[in-house]
């Protein structure tokens, strides 16, 4: 992972693939670039459950009805509730921050001030201008977390449940093996607890509420998480 973390990482790979290239080490058997694409686990628990913001899980696309429409299904959601509308990418989203377009950010599970590209240009005036706020949830003290207004302490791989990506593209699934320290708590329990926060009536259109009233005044918590725990 080091090379796609480094500040200049898409020049450095284009490097190797043309080393590879002039030296005929490529396309036979023993020879070949083999790029660890991406941030953190970006394969196994990132482009497979759709954490992207053009994604849904199982490699579906929010731009496509039928698989929003699957989606919705398999959550008991009301049809609809799944935007067309793609998010903000993380460099999109650096240019919100500088812009006025976004105030708030929450990073979880990156050390973007550190291994993200544009840090000077784009990402660290839009995390220090006035009237915005960042929120970083991780157990070190890294370049980000130092550069949040608030640090959310956060339990390591073997303090919580989760999944990654294997080079040979598996997604293994681990259960939690001991207690965080101190206050350290997961990423999704920050998640959860977060969602107690907001209800439908708050954050659903009038049509999405008629199609399933059963949702009315509910927590986002309830509809999306604690609907399943007691499966």
């Amino acid at each position: 992972m080091g090379f796609n973390q480094h500040t200049r990482g898409v020049w450095v790979n284009q490097l190797i693939y043309n080393i590879h290239l002039l030296t005929g080490k490529i396309s036979i058997p023993g020879c070949g670039p083999f790029s660890l694409t991406g941030q953190p686990s970006a394969c196994g628990t990132a482009r497979e459950v759709g954490s992207f913001p053009h994604r849904l899980p199982a490699d579906l696309v929010v731009t496509n009805p039928k698989h929003r429409e699957i989606a919705e299904r398999i959550w008991k959601l009301p049809k609809g509730t799944v935007s067309e509308k793609v998010g903000l990418h993380t460099i999109a989203q650096d240019r919100a921050m500088n812009d006025g377009q976004m105030n708030v950010l929450w990073q979880m599970c990156n050390n973007n001030m550190q291994a993200g590209p544009n840090i000077n240009q784009e990402r660290l005036p839009g995390w220090r201008k006035e009237g915005n706020f960042v929120i970083v949830s991780d157990p070190y003290p890294t370049v980000s977390a130092l550069s949040a207004d608030l640090i959310l302490p956060t339990a390591m791989w073997v303090e919580k449940e989760g999944a990654y990506g294997n080079a040979e593209r598996r997604t293994q699934f681990w259960r939690q093996q001991v207690k965080a320290p101190g206050e350290a708590k997961s990423d999704l329990w920050q998640l959860m607890e977060f969602a107690k926060y907001f209800t439908t009536d708050e954050m659903w259109t009038e049509d999405l509420l008629a199609q399933m009233p059963e949702y009315r005044g509910k927590t986002l918590y309830e509809v999306l998480f604690k609907k399943w725990s007691s499966r």
